[in-house]
C-alpha cells in the first residue's frame, strides 16, 4: 500500500476515535503553554511521564470575522524546508504523531484573550467562528521529522544526497495528525453576563452540529462559577466555596450555562485555584455537580505554579495537590486538570514539571483503586494486611522494614541482653546505624516492656528506593546475618485503626475513634486539622487530647477542642517513632472533611 495513503487512513482512524471517553477512569488534563521554548523533540520525549491523557494547547483566539490565531503561530502550517521549521509547530505535531493515544485540544480564551467573547454577539459572527473552529478540527497537520528510518518516510524523499540516497538527517514528511477538540476557557476579569453565556451556548451548539460527537469539547470556568449568587454577600456562608471577607464578583456567573450545556461538553474544568488557602474546593465541585447533574464530567483544577490569594500570592504544597486529586477521585468526580506544563513561575525544568503532574495522576489513580471493595478486586491483586507484631528474638535480633507513604524505617528487634553486643545495619553495603554496649547510635529506642527493645532508624523518601538491600551484621565487618529487600506499597493492619472521625459544633471538638488493639500497641497516631497536629496517641496514651468513652467495646475515642469550619480537612496519620521524635515518616490512613452546616 502507498505509504501516504496508509498515513491518511491511520490519521482518519485516530480522528474517528478521539470522541471515545474513559468513563470508568479519571481524566488527567494539563494545559500546555506554547509560548515556552522547547526543542523539537522535547515534548515527545518528556511529557508522557506526566501521565496526562489530554493536553490543552494554550492559547488561541478568534476575531470578529472568524479568523483564528494562536500563540507563537504554533497552529500555522509552515512551508516545508529541509533545514529549518518553526519549533513550536514541530514540537507539538511530533508529540501527537509519536503518541497518538494522547489527546491534543486547543484552549481558546483565557485571561489574555478575554476579548474573544465580545465577538459572539450576532448569529452571523457565531456562524463564521463555528465554521472556522470546525475547519480547524478537520484540518490535517503534516508532521515533519528528522532522523527517521526510510520506511517511516511518507511519499517521495524530499532531500537527497548527490548519489540520490535519501538524506534522513533533514526534515522528511511522516504523515498527518489531527486535533482532538476545543476547550473554551471562559473567563473575564469582569463578571460574565447572561448574554455572553447564551452566546457561547449558541456557538457550542452550532459547533457540535458541525463536528458531531467525534471531537472533544470542554468548558473551563471560574472556581466560584456555580456558587449561589448570594455568596457575594460576606454574611452568607452556606454552599459558598469562597468565604473571604471580600467576596468574588464571579459567584454563580455560569450556573445557567452549565445546566443548559451539560449535554454539549464532554467534560468541565473547574479552576479550583487562584482563590487562596481557605478556598473550599469540595463545596465548589459539589455546586458544579448540582448544576450539571453528572460528577464524572467534572474535573478539579490544581496548579503547580504560583497562584493568587486574597492575602498574598502563594504556591500550594504538593501534599495539598495530591490530596485534592485523591479526594475528587474518591468522591466520583471525573479527574484533575493542571495549570500548567511549560510555563513555570518556580523555574522548574520541564522534567520536574511532568514528574510532579505524574504524581498528581498517581494520587487520583491510587484513590480509585483503594476505593474498590475487596470483593470487586481480582484475586491476584488482593494484598493481605501485615501485622506489625514483635517477632521472636530468642535466637537473636530480627531486622524488619516498615514502608510509609512518606519515607520508611528499619526496625531492629533485640533483647536487652543482645544489645550489649555490637550489631550494624547497612543499606546497600553502607553503614546506617548500630547498637553497641547497650546503646543505640543514629537511631532511637522504644522499650516494649517485655525485655525486647525496638531500635528504629527513619529514612526520607529520597534516601531509598524499592529494591534496595538492608543487611544486619554482627560487628562492623561481619557477614550479613539477615538481608531484606525494601518493598513499597505494603498494607498494614495498623492502618485500619480508624473507626470514625466526628466533629461536634456545640462543644467545638474533633474526635477520632480508634480500634483499641492498635491504640494500645506501640503505634504512633497523629490527627491533623488542615495540616496542623491537634491530637497524638502512642502505646495507649493520648497527647494534647482527652480520652473519651467510646460507644462500642474494643474502641477508644480521643478528642481535642479546636476551631474548625465546613470544608476543613482532617487527616489521621500512622507515624514512625514516638511522640517528640521530629521529621517522622508517615502514612495518611484516613481523610475526611468537616461537613457543611457545621459552624
Amino acid at each position: 500500500m502507498n505509504k501516504k495513503l496508509m498515513a491518511l487512513l491511520v490519521g482518519g482512524l485516530f480522528a474517528a476515535q478521539v470522541g471515545l471517553t474513559h468513563a470508568a477512569e479519571n481524566r488527567v488534563v494539563s494545559y500546555l503553554t506554547m509560548w515556552t521554548s522547547y526543542s523539537e523533540t522535547e515534548l515527545t520525549e518528556k511529557i508522557p511521564a506526566s501521565k496526562a491523557d489530554t493536553f490543552l494547547l494554550s492559547f488561541g483566539e478568534w476575531a470578529a470575522d472568524g479568523k483564528l490565531s494562536f500563540s507563537e503561530n504554533a497552529l500555522t502550517i509552515p512551508a516545508w524546508d529541509a533545514y529549518y521549521l518553526p519549533t513550536p509547530y514541530v514540537s507539538w505535531t511530533t508529540f501527537k504523531y509519536d503518541h497518538p493515544d494522547r489527546k491534543i485540544m486547543v484552549a481558546f480564551g483565557g485571561q489574555t484573550y478575554e476579548g474573544i467573547w465580545s465577538h459572539l454577539d450576532s448569529p452571523e459572527q457565531r456562524e463564521k467562528i463555528a465554521q472556522s473552529l470546525a475547519s480547524l478540527l478537520k484540518k490535517p497537520f503534516p508532521v515533519y521529522k528528522k532522523n527517521m528510518t526510510l520506511d517511516e518516510v511518507v511519499g517521495e524523499c524530499r532531500q537527497v544526497e548527490w548519489d540520490q540516497t535519501c538524506n534522513l538527517g533533514y526534515y522528511q514528511y511522516a504523515g498527518d495528525i489531527y486535533l482532538d477538540g476545543i476547550d473554551f476557557d471562559f473567563e473575564k476579569a469582569e463578571r460574565l453576563t447572561a448574554e455572553e453565556n447564551q452566546n457561547l451556548l449558541a456557538l457550542t451548539t452550532r459547533l457540535r452540529e458541525l463536528v458531531g460527537d467525534k471531537k472533544l469539547l470542554s468548558l473551563t470556568t471560574y472556581h466560584v462559577g456555580a456558587d449561589p449568587e448570594n455568596c457575594a454577600d460576606p454574611s452568607v456562608m452556606e454552599y459558598c466555596s469562597f468565604i473571604e471577607p471580600e467576596r468574588s464578583i464571579h459567584h454563580g456567573e455560569v450556573t445557567q450555562l452549565l445546566k443548559e450545556s451539560k449535554g454539549l461538553f464532554d467534560f468541565f474544568n473547574v479552576m479550583t485555584y487562584d482563590a487562596g488557602k481557605n478556598f473550599r474546593y469540595q463545596v465548589a465541585l459539589e455546586n458544579y455537580a448540582n448544576a450539571i447533574g453528572d460528577k464524572s464530567k467534572i474535573l478539579a483544577g490544581a496548579t503547580i505554579n504560583q497562584q493568587w490569594g486574597p492575602e498574598a500570592r502563594f504556591v500550594d504544597t504538593e501534599e495539598n495537590n495530591l490530596a485534592r486529586a485523591a479526594w475528587q477521585a474518591k468522591n466520583g468526580y471525573g479527574g484533575i486538570f493542571v495549570w500548567t506544563l511549560g510555563h513555570s513561575t518556580e523555574n522548574l525544568p520541564l522534567t520536574a514539571q511532568v514528574e510532579y503532574v505524574g504524581r498528581i495522576a498517581d494520587a487520583a489513580a491510587s484513590a480509585l483503586s483503594s476505593d474498590v471493595k475487596p470483593d470487586d478486586k481480582a484475586e491476584e491483586n488482593m494484598v493481605e494486611a501485615i501485622d506489625l507484631a514483635i517477632p521472636d528474638t530468642s535466637k537473636g535480633p530480627i531486622l524488619s522494614w516498615v514502608d510509609y507513604q512518606k519515607g520508611g524505617e528499619t526496625r531492629l528487634y533485640t533483647t536487652v541482653n543482645d544489645m550489649k553486643s555490637h550489631y550494624v545495619i547497612k543499606l546497600n553495603g553502607q553503614y546506617v546505624y548500630s547498637v553497641d554496649n547497650g546503646k543505640a547510635y543514629y537511631s532511637y529506642k522504644i522499650e516494649n516492656g517485655n525485655s525486647v527493645n525496638t531500635i528504629i532508624h527513619q529514612f526520607t523518601p529520597a534516601e531509598f528506593k524499592a529494591g534496595d538491600l538492608l543487611t544486619l551484621h554482627k560487628g562492623s565487618h561481619g557477614n550479613a546475618l539477615q538481608t531484606l529487600i525494601i518493598s513499597d506499597k505494603v498494607r498494614y493492619n495498623e492502618d485500619d485503626a480508624v473507626v470514625m472521625v466526628s466533629t461536634f459544633a456545640d462543644s467545638g471538638k474533633v474526635a477520632v475513634t480508634l480500634k483499641e488493639e492498635f491504640y494500645r500497641k506501640a503505634n504512633r497516631y497523629i490527627v491533623r486539622l488542615n495540616g496542623e497536629n491537634i491530637i497524638e496517641s502512642f502505646k495507649g496514651k493520648a497527647y494534647h487530647s482527652a480520652v473519651d468513652k467510646a460507644s462500642n467495646p474494643g474502641e477508644i475515642a480521643i478528642s481535642a477542642k479546636v476551631k474548625f469550619k465546613p470544608g476543613d480537612k482532617i487527616e489521621v496519620l500512622r507515624a514512625s517513632g514516638k511522640p517528640g521524635v521530629p521529621n517522622y515518616s508517615s502514612s495518611v490512613i484516613h481523610t475526611s472533611y468537616v461537613p457543611d452546616g457545621v459552624k
